[in-house]
């Protein structure tokens, strides 16, 4: 409602003269709309018919239609402003006319700091000329001042061409319109009342003061607690507002009482109490369940309670969040910003690929939203058909890729229609509003916006769809920028995607209709314009309340001083802190019955926050002793900022937590838990709605016994998938020799990858992966050596050996998918040379290893495989059948390189692309740990080498550092391999054997344990997990992704041979 004391006074003017005309202005119209009512109810039938109630912009619009002039056609928006006031700053840059700003006048935030001065100055009802007068003193204006000034001029121009107003220009020209025709355009009131302007701008008081001289009787009424500021505040309105009267009403003058008080005196004393909580989020969560239980418990109406909150940052979304949880009417809807729409950010996403339609755009982004593509399943369908994700190509080579694939079709016609849409004059002239419209016919051609109803979530879609509204009229804002009938200067694609991505971030759009008989939530001085049952005032904390004063960068502190002595009415420092003070004490005597004072005690970061100083300043005024202080402010603390009893519980997801934290109090056991379920059901009869939640618990304890595995543990216990698993794992299974080795690293990434069967796309680089890096090395030297079968290598013949190693590598380099790599041409044509050289280093290490060896080793076998199908690549020596361990279970590989002694003797190499200090340690291998190794040992005895050909020892070999990182070998060929001081794998020919026999157990003991299910969440290399695929499945990442970060520093190896490539 208005303040009782002006609908009284006009209640009694209508009552001693019934024939009376008066008029009430207010700030807002929901305000109005209160008022209205309030006449209603404190009038005779008919009596409210000659009381019309307006908003000052509606009392300014029915001025000016009286008047019979020419009303602007609209007011610009916010981003139309800014877009206007960029492209007039680039205009005069172009031209060299900025003399402080230069080149720099498009960068972020100059144009939206312009339209902030220049917004501040409108208020101030200051002219171009009136400002420049003042600031140069008559001279020239110079700096930034002379580039402020001169765009400004520009913005007044557009808007006169343009018939459009800005920020409180209708108040001038009703102003104007009144000073002209006088009656004619005002009507016929006897009284005007001007309710609650107490920080009137001058473009506001220029309006009122021009209705003051023609109704004497016109007052502005002011309603406030006294404080040490009211002097200031009342003098600056009756200044700015003259002729026109100021009426003073200070409500209880001996302010709020102490909670717990008699407080039998008259409304105007609230009774007072204070809350602390730690940060915004749990003090918006204690702040909404006091709501409810003044609602639920006091039986006060949501439409009483009003929290006024200077916090809209973080308190208000914590708020209203907690308020539709709690079930709790609001009168303000939930907002989310249009960046949180996945909507908007993949019409956002097609714009940014029209914009380099020519360079190249990732079609698979676009094809994985549900609106204007196919969905994630087809998006990843083709990622996976082309082999890589976060390709950027052009519609002519996309339609050339995709066609290749007969899994792309549905990509392939997402291109052929882009293709389309961006044929003819698409983009080549005009401005803004020409890309939006281009852009509109853009998202109908893929569907835009019939698709949004065709998802199968309806709450999703009706969610979507509010965002789509926000973000048309978004383009529609954007589309009237350039004025009607002009191109708009600059409006190139990339311009009007750059516009689309920063609004967005920006604007916000409404979850759901807004209860006009709910709860009010409003700032500080909207609270203060209306009276209030019951008013909270929230976030009142040090940097929150009050607001620090933002002083346009263009003009110094001295330069608001000169503007302020000249009359322009603009904010100083010290004013501005005098009407937050204000403002802050008019809130307190809003408050009829109760008013609460809420704050953080600790910021989001947990770190200490001081209340407002306001606060303190209003205890004093009131004599609250400390000690009454303590008794009545509620401290919440962190650990009970969820309710550890049923009765404090607000909302079903409360009642859970409580009844969860009650079991862990009575003990784990199930049976304990059950024997709470008599209080729950006792609290469920006064709330039946919880009592779905309460069961359920119930439930869950009850099945909470099963076979010993908590539901983290990352184990399988329903039967029925065991019994899958064992047929899965053991029966139908054939193992890749890395498969083992891959459960051994983490069996939970084991369960993701191998059971589950979540592959992971790769994105597309900016260069080569390290896979990619070692598998062209692994090909460069598979075809080398498969030359040289049967020879060892010649130091005389070095420089054949490179030109021929340089061949093969150009070779091989030229069979790249380089379309699938981000790398400009000279970054290649580098990278192909670092290619080159590393594999002569490696050429160069191998002979090096010739001539300590004394030439022992040749190259027998190639990619030598066992239980796989033949490649062309692949040894003739090549076997079908699997290696067969104990019980059955069937073994696949490849081998990279396996050479032979005179002796006959084999030795086994697999390349790993990885820095050796990476590869698995001795002990590992020697103790069955990592046993890839063991299992190539093991094919290799039993299905290639004969009785008299002893497997001499297994190494991993590092492309990287072009050395035998670790492996085992048999004591008596430790000079073959020139071991030299490495003993960690020197084996005996008992300890061989013993070695072998570890393999095959523990590779048996991971198939054992896959076949029961048991997939714990066990990284054997923590650092492992910060470039784990599934790190986001798992989570474990969370508990310290810097330390994973830090210790990953170098660490994943790839390989580049073996199983990898089978």
């Amino acid at each position: 409602m208005a303040h009782s004391s002006v609908v009284a006074s006009i209640a009694q003017a209508v009552g001693n003269h019934g024939s009376r005309q008066v008029a009430l202005v207010v700030r807002s119209a929901d305000m109005a709309a209160r008022a209205r009512r309030e006449v209603l109810s404190m009038t005779e039938s008919g009596a409210a018919l000659v009381i019309p109630v307006y908003t000052l912009d509606q009392y300014a619009a029915a001025i000016l239609r009286r008047a019979g002039g020419r009303p602007r056609s609209r007011p610009i928006g916010e981003l139309e402003r800014e877009i206007v006031i960029g492209r007039l700053l680039k205009e005069r840059a172009g031209l060299g006319q900025l003399t402080a700003l230069g080149r720099s006048a498009d960068r972020p935030g100059v144009a939206r700091a312009f339209a902030g001065a220049i917004t501040e100055m409108t208020q101030a009802a200051a002219s171009p000329e009136q400002v420049e007068r003042t600031l140069t003193g008559g001279a020239a204006p110079a700096g930034v001042h002379a580039d402020f000034l001169a765009v400004w001029r520009d913005y007044e121009d557009f808007l006169e061409a343009h018939g459009l107003s800005d920020g409180e220009d209708s108040y001038a020209d009703a102003a104007r319109a009144l000073k002209a025709q006088g009656r004619q355009a005002l009507g016929d009131p006897e009284r005007v009342w001007f309710d609650q302007f107490f920080n009137v701008t001058p473009a506001e008081a220029a309006l009122i003061s021009a209705v003051a001289r023609l109704v004497p009787a016109t007052c502005v009424s002011l309603a406030c607690t006294q404080c040490d500021d009211t002097d200031f505040v009342v003098e600056r309105v009756r200044r700015l507002v003259e002729p026109a009267a100021v009426e003073v009403r200070v409500p209880g003058e001996c302010g709020p009482t102490v909670a717990g008080t008699d407080a039998s005196v008259s409304h105007s004393t609230p009774e007072l109490s204070i809350m602390t909580a730690p940060g915004p989020a749990a003090e918006a969560r204690e702040v909404a369940r006091e709501v409810k239980r003044l609602i639920v418990e006091e039986g006060r109406r949501p439409w009483e309670i009003c929290i006024a909150s200077a916090d809209s940052a973080e308190f208000i979304p914590a708020l209203l969040e907690a308020f539709e949880e709690f079930g709790v009417a609001c009168a303000a809807p939930r907002k989310r910003l249009l960046s949180s729409s996945m909507l908007v950010l993949d019409c956002v996403a097609l714009a940014d690929a029209a914009a380099s339609r020519h360079s190249g755009f990732d079609l698979v982004r676009l094809l994985a939203s549900p609106y204007i593509g196919r969905g994630p399943a087809c998006a990843a369908q083709t990622a996976r058909a082309i082999g890589v994700k976060g390709l950027k190509l052009t519609t002519g080579r996309w339609k050339a890729r995709l066609r290749r694939t007969d899994e792309c079709g549905d990509a392939l016609a997402l291109v052929e229609t882009l293709a389309e849409a961006w044929s003819g004059n698409f983009g080549k002239s005009g401005g803004l509003a020409d890309r939006a419209r281009e852009f509109r016919g853009l998202l109908a051609a893929v569907g835009m916006p019939e698709s949004i109803m065709a998802v199968d979530n309806r709450d999703w879609a009706v969610e979507s769809w509010a965002a789509w509204r926000a973000f048309n009229s978004l383009l529609d804002e954007i589309a009237r920028s350039a004025g009607d009938g002009e191109a708009g200067g600059d409006g190139g694609w990339a311009e009007f995607a750059r516009i689309l991505g920063s609004a967005i971030r920006r604007r916000s759009f409404p979850l759901e209709r807004p209860d006009p008989a709910g709860v009010k939530v409003v700032g500080p001085a909207r609270a203060a314009e209306s009276e209030w049952p019951v008013l909270l005032l929230s976030g009142m904390a040090e940097g929150t309340f009050p607001r620090k004063m933002r002083r346009p960068w263009m003009f110094k502190e001295d330069d608001l001083e000169r503007l302020a002595r000249s009359g322009v009415g603009v904010m100083l420092p010290r004013e501005h802190a005098a009407m937050e003070r204000f403002i802050f004490n008019a809130a307190v005597g809003a408050a009829i019955d109760r008013l609460y004072i809420t704050y953080p005690s600790s910021a989001t970061d947990g770190s200490s926050v001081r209340r407002s100083f306001f606060v303190d300043e209003l205890l004093d005024s009131m004599g609250i002793s400390a000690e009454d202080e303590r008794r009545i402010t509620a401290s919440i603390s962190p650990r009970d900022v969820f309710p550890r009893r049923l009765g404090m519980a607000a909302s079903p997801r409360e009642l859970a937590l409580c009844v969860l934290a009650l079991a862990r109090a009575h003990g784990q056991a199930h049976e304990q838990a059950a024997q709470l379920m008599p209080e729950v059901r006792e609290w469920s009869r006064q709330r039946p709605d919880l009592w779905e939640i309460a069961s359920w618990w119930k439930d869950r304890s009850t099945q909470g016994q099963g076979p010993g595995f908590s539901v983290y543990s990352g184990a399988v216990g329903a039967p029925d998938l065991v019994d899958s698993l064992r047929t899965k794992m053991l029966l139908g299974a054939v193992w890749s020799a890395g498969h083992f080795d891959d459960y051994l690293r983490c069996p939970f990434a084991f369960f993701c990858s191998r059971v589950l069967q979540l592959g992971a796309v790769e994105e597309a680089p900016d260069e080569p992966t390290p896979l990619t890096r070692g598998g062209v090395l692994h090909d460069i030297l598979r075809r080398f050596f498969e030359r040289r079968l049967g020879s060892c290598l010649v130091p005389s013949k070095i420089d054949d050996y490179h030109s021929e190693m340089a061949s093969i590598a150009r070779e091989e380099l030229d069979k790249v998918d380089i379309e699938a790599i981000s790398m400009s041409g000279p970054a290649w044509e580098a990278y192909r040379s670092s290619i080159i050289a590393q594999a002569i280093r490696t050429l160069d290490a191998q002979v090096e290893l010739a001539c300590k060896t004394d030439g022992f080793w040749s190259p027998a076998h190639v990619e030598w495989s066992f239980g796989l199908a033949f490649r062309p690549d692949a040894a003739p020596s090549s076997v079908r059948e699997y290696l067969i361990l104990s019980g059955g279970l069937r073994v696949c590989g490849r081998v990279d390189r396996i050479d032979i002694g005179p002796d006959g003797a084999l030795a086994i190499y697999d390349y790993k692309s990885g820095s050796s200090a990476n590869l698995p340690k001795f002990n590992e291998i020697k103790e069955a740990d990592e046993v890839q190794l063991g299992v190539y040992v093991l094919a290799v005895e039993r299905l290639l080498a004969s009785s008299s050909q002893p497997v001499a020892g297994a190494w991993y070999y590092s492309l990287r550092d072009n050395r035998m990182g670790s492996g085992v070998w048999r004591e008596e060929y430790h000079d073959r391999f020139a071991a030299e001081r490495r003993r960690g794998g020197k084996l005996s020919s008992e300890e061989w054997r013993e070695y072998v026999d570890r393999v095959q157990a523990s590779a048996l003991d991971v198939a054992g344990k896959a076949a029961a299910g048991v997939f714990h969440i066990a990284p054997r290399k923590p650092s492992s997990c910060a470039w784990c695929n599934y790190r986001r499945v798992c989570q474990v990442y969370m508990l310290d992704l810097e330390a994973l970060s830090q210790s990953a520093a170098g660490d994943g190896d790839t390989c580049t041979g073996g199983d990898c490539r089978g």
